[in-house]
């Protein structure tokens, strides 16, 4: 069983705090570290 998050939007300068906003969270939720998180942005 694979765990997969997609997320599609448009590719605009506006929509890129959404997706950074939403890679946090499932981050977080997963115990990632912050040095981790940052490395995914």
């Amino acid at each position: 069983m694979h765990n997969r998050v997609v997320l599609e939007i448009p590719s605009l300068p506006e929509h890129v705090s959404l997706a950074r906003l939403l890679v946090a969270q499932v981050a977080a939720q997963l115990r990632f570290t912050v040095a981790e998180v940052e490395e995914i942005k």
